[in-house]
C-alpha cells in the first residue's frame, strides 16, 4: 500500500506538472495570438482606418487610443501607435499633445530598437523645430535621426531618408552653407524612384525642390529659383485632404515664400501682395503663427522701419517695433523651453509608468507565489495529517483516528454502533504462505471495507488482523445487515493463491461511545468460540448469532 501511495503521488505530481505546462502553453499561445492580431491591425487595418484628414482628426485619435488599450501590446506596437497619435496631434496643431506622445513613442521605440519608425519620429520632431525656427534644436534632432538609423545613409525608408537630407539642407541654408545645402537636397532626391508615378513620389520631389528654391534665393541665384518655382503650382488643400498640415508646411508655405520673395525682388507689387496674402492665409488656417511672424519680421518690418525713419514720430515708432521684436524673440525662446521640457518629461513619465507596472507585476507575482506556497504548505500539511491518521498498509483510518472519533462522540454524549471484525485463522496464513501474503489479505479486506463507504460509516484498522467500523445510524437493523454484507463479501472475494478467507464479526448497536468497542469485541469473541465466519449481536443482553 505504501508503494502504491508513492506511485500515486508521482502520478499526481506528473499530472500537476502536465496541467501546469498545458496552462502555460495555452497562455503563451493565447498571448501570441493576441500579439499577432494586434500586429495585423497595425499593419493592415490602422492605415486604412486612420485618414489623417482634418475632418477626421477626432475619429482618428479615438481609434488609435482604443487600439492602445489592446492587451499584450509589444514595445514596438505601442511605439508605432503612439507615433501615429503624435502625428495626428501635430497635424491638428496641438503642440503639447504632439510632444507628449512623441516622447512616449520614442521611449517604446528605443526599447524595441525599431530604428526606422524611431528615425521617422525624430523627423517629425525636427520638422516641429524648423517650423519654430529653432535651427539648433533641429540640428540636434538630425543627429538623433542619424544615430537612430545607424547613419543617415543607411535608412531604408525613402521618405525618412529624403526628409533627413531635406531638413539638413534647410539647416545648412540657414547657416549660409549653400554648397552643403545643395548636396543635401541632391541626396534627398537620390533614393526616390522617378519612374514611380505615385502622388507620394511627386509630392516628395516637389517639397525638396521648393526648399532648394529658397536656398537659391538666399544665395542670390534668382534665375535658378525661378526655374524651379515656375515648374510648380500651389496644391489644392482643404478639410478633405489627407496630411493637410504636413503638405502646407513642407510644400505650400515654402512655395509661397519663394514666390513672394521673387516677386519682391522683381518689384512685382501685385504678385507680391497676392503671394503674401495666400501665405498669411495658410499660416492662419493651419496654425503656423511663427512662420507668419518670420515673414513679417524679415520683409515687412524692415520696410516699416524704413518708412518710419523718414516720417514723424520716428523714435516712438521705432521703439514700438523694437518692443515688438523683443516680445517675439522672448515668446519663441519660451516656446522652445516648454517644448524641450515636455518632450523630456514625457519620456521620464513613461519610464515611471513602466517602473510602476514592473513593481505592480512583481507585487502580483509575489502575492501569487505566496498564495501558491501557502496552498502547497496547506496541502502538504493536510497529507501529513492524513498520513498520521491513516494505516499505510490498508488505507483505512488508524487506531489513533478511531480513538479521537470516539472521544468526540463521548463529548457529545452520542449513541453509536460498532462492528468489530477479526480475520479467521490469519496466523495460519502467515505461517503457511508468509507475511507478504498476509499483507495481501489485509490489503484485500481493507479494499472491501473501503468499497462499502457511507456517510454514516467510518472504517478503521484496529490492530493486527482486527478492524472496526463505527456507525452513527440509529437504525439497528441497518448495522446488522451491513455487518452480514461485509462477512459474505469477504467470504466470496476471489483471492490470489487459492485462498479462502472468512471473518468473524461482533456487532454492538446503539451503545454509549465509551462502551461500544468493548461490547463489540465481546460479541466478536462469542463468534470465534462458536464456529467463526458469523455475525454475533445482542438482544436484551443475550448474545445471538445471525446465521
Amino acid at each position: 500500500m505504501f508503494k502504491r501511495k508513492i506511485k500515486a503521488k508521482k502520478v499526481i505530481f506528473i499530472i500537476g506538472c502536465a496541467i501546469g505546462v498545458a496552462v502555460l502553453i495555452f497562455y503563451l499561445y493565447s498571448r501570441k495570438s493576441i500579439i499577432d492580431e494586434n500586429q495585423r491591425l497595425i499593419d493592415n487595418e490602422m492605415d486604412s482606418v486612420v485618414t489623417y484628414k482634418p475632418c477626421d482628426y477626432e475619429a482618428d485619435l479615438e481609434y488609435l487610443n482604443h487600439l492602445l488599450k489592446n492587451k499584450y501590446l509589444t514595445n514596438e506596437q505601442q511605439g508605432i501607435i503612439y507615433s501615429k497619435i503624435a502625428y495626428v496631434y501635430q497635424l491638428n496643431n496641438s503642440s503639447l499633445n504632439f510632444l507628449n506622445n512623441a516622447g512616449y513613442a520614442m521611449y517604446y521605440l528605443e526599447k524595441a530598437r525599431n530604428v526606422e519608425v524611431l528615425a521617422r519620429e525624430y523627423s517629425d520632431i525636427c520638422s516641429y523645430y524648423l517650423e519654430h525656427d529653432a535651427y539648433d534644436k533641429a540640428e540636434e534632432a538630425l543627429l538623433d535621426i542619424s544615430n537612430a538609423a545607424g547613419g543617415g545613409f543607411r535608412m531604408k525608408d525613402f521618405e525618412t531618408y529624403s526628409r533627413y537630407f531635406k531638413y539638413r539642407g534647410c539647416v545648412e541654408t540657414q547657416k549660409k552653407q549653400f554648397e552643403r545645402a545643395h548636396d543635401d537636397f541632391e541626396r534627398a532626391r537620390q533614393k526616390l524612384n522617378y519612374e514611380d508615378n505615385s502622388e507620394l513620389i511627386h509630392n516628395t520631389i516637389a517639397m525638396i525642390n521648393v526648399q532648394e528654391a529658397i536656398c537659391y534665393i538666399d544665395e542670390g541665384k534668382y534665375h535658378l529659383a525661378s526655374e524651379i518655382i515656375n515648374r510648380y503650382r500651389p496644391m489644392s488643400i482643404d478639410a478633405e485632404t489627407a496630411n493637410a498640415r504636413y503638405l502646407v508646411s513642407e510644400y505650400q508655405l515654402p512655395y509661397y515664400e519663394a514666390s513672394y520673395r521673387l516677386a519682391h525682388i522683381r518689384n512685382h507689387k501685385a504678385q507680391e501682395e497676392r503671394f503674401l496674402m495666400d501665405y498669411f492665409d495658410y499660416c492662419s488656417r493651419y496654425g503656423f503663427y511663427q512662420k507668419r511672424l518670420d515673414i513679417f519680421d524679415m520683409y515687412i518690418n524692415p520696410s516699416i522701419r524704413g518708412l518710419a525713419s523718414s516720417g514723424d514720430n520716428t523714435d516712438e515708432l521705432l521703439s514700438t517695433l523694437d518692443t515688438y521684436d523683443s516680445i517675439l524673440n522672448s515668446q519663441s525662446s519660451e516656446i522652445m523651453s516648454i517644448s524641450e521640457a515636455t518632450l523630456s518629461n514625457s519620456k521620464a513619465e513613461m519610464e515611471n509608468r513602466e517602473f510602476e507596472k514592473i513593481k505592480q507585476s512583481i507585487i502580483v507575482f509575489l502575492i501569487v507565489v505566496s498564495v501558491l506556497v501557502t496552498v502547497v504548505i496547506i496541502i502538504a500539511a493536510y497529507f501529513v495529517f492524513l498520513q498520521s491518521r491513516t494505516d499505510n498498509l490498508t488505507g483505512l483510518f488508524n487506531r489513533r483516528c478511531m480513538d479521537d472519533a470516539i472521544a468526540k462522540f463521548i463529548e457529545k454524549e452520542q449513541m453509536i454502533s460498532a462492528i468489530m471484525i477479526d480475520i479467521d485463522d490469519f496466523k495460519k496464513v502467515n505461517d503457511q504462505y508468509g507475511h507478504d501474503v498476509g499483507d495481501y489479505v489485509l490489503k484485500s479486506i481493507g479494499g472491501i471495507l473501503l468499497s462499502k463507504k457511507s456517510c454514516k460509516l467510518k472504517q478503521y484498522r484496529y490492530g493486527g488482523e482486527e478492524f472496526v467500523i463505527l456507525s452513527t445510524t440509529k437504525k439497528a437493523d441497518e448495522v446488522l445487515q451491513f455487518a452480514e454484507l461485509l462477512r459474505s463479501a469477504v467470504e466470496e472475494y476471489n483471492y490470489d493463491y487459492n485462498l479462502h478467507i472468512t471473518i468473524s464479526v461482533g456487532v454492538a448497536r446503539n451503545c454509549k461511545a465509551e462502551d461500544v468497542v468493548q461490547k463489540a469485541d465481546q460479541n466478536l469473541y462469542f463468534t470465534k468460540r462458536n464456529g467463526k465466519n458469523n455475525v454475533c449481536y445482542s438482544i436484551n443482553e443475550k448474545l445471538v448469532l445471525l446465521n
